[in-house]
């Protein structure tokens, strides 16, 4: 859960929505953080409170524990807070020199605007398109480290597509969070179907998938061999660490 939220530039709006899908409250938060963080860390956070412009009816308790789990995620994990900015920047600087190849350094993608659409190509060889890209300069307000609010102006890339919510064709903002969500789960993706290919191959038809799950009927299946047939890296990602844990039953399981 936390993960999924923060690994994909989740703040606290977020954080709230997914909490609330797992049945966790603010103040279930706020009094489990609040507990646990040492003095300094909540002091310092919660003097952030006054002036944050991500309140969400949040009270001061409740947003500074929320605060504290975002952040603290965010400091252990600076490769992927890194892999943002150069995702969104690789975007930018693409969409901005059509027919140009912009790679994005210590990861395998690059991004490549052809002026109708903005494409990232992935390890595998397959794309992600984004449909109309465009730079959008505009002027935003931020809050520095002392809780001070400041303006300056920052360049984004709008594409058109399918509104989450809505379900509506409509103008999206592209930022290194949904793009690191876009090439994780891309990438899984081509990464479980070549694993359907092979164990199909080696006769385990497959009747389901879920998430990253092969269902396969079989009379007499052997769960080391599908385990094996799982687990192969595909070239074009060596090194990939890739666990797989395989199971039978007379019926789906969770």
């Amino acid at each position: 859960m936390l993960v999924h939220n923060c690994g994909y530039q989740g703040g606290i709006g977020a954080f709230m929505k997914m909490a609330a899908d797992y049945g966790v409250t603010p103040s279930m938060l706020g009094k489990a953080v609040y507990e646990a963080a040492d003095s300094a860390t909540w002091d310092a956070t919660e003097a952030l409170y006054e002036h944050a412009p991500d309140k969400y009816g949040l009270g001061p308790k409740e947003w500074t524990a929320i605060k504290i789990i975002v952040k603290g995620w965010r400091a252990a994990h600076p490769k992927t807070v890194a892999s943002w900015w150069a995702y969104q920047n690789a975007a930018i600087e693409a969409v901005g020199m059509p027919g140009q190849v912009v790679g994005v350094e210590d990861v395998a993608v690059s991004y490549y605007s052809t002026g109708e659409y903005l494409f990232c190509l992935l390890p595998s060889g397959r794309c992600i398109s984004y449909a109309q890209p465009y730079i959008k300069v505009e002027e935003v307000t931020r809050v520095n480290k002392e809780g001070e609010e400041y303006t300056r102006m920052e360049s984004s890339v709008r594409f058109w597509g399918i509104h989450s919510v809505s379900k509506q064709w409509t103008c999206l903002g592209l930022y290194g969070g949904l793009q690191c969500e876009n090439i994780v789960q891309a990438v899984s993706r081509d990464i479980m179907v070549e694993a359907m290919k092979r164990v199909e191959r080696a006769g385990y038809p497959l009747i389901l998938t879920v998430h990253d799950e092969l269902l396969a009927e079989h009379p007499n299946p052997d769960v080391e061999e599908f385990e094996r047939l799982m687990s192969v890296v595909p070239s074009w990602c060596a090194g990939l660490p890739l666990a797989v844990k395989a199971w039978t039953d007379t019926r789906y399981v969770k």
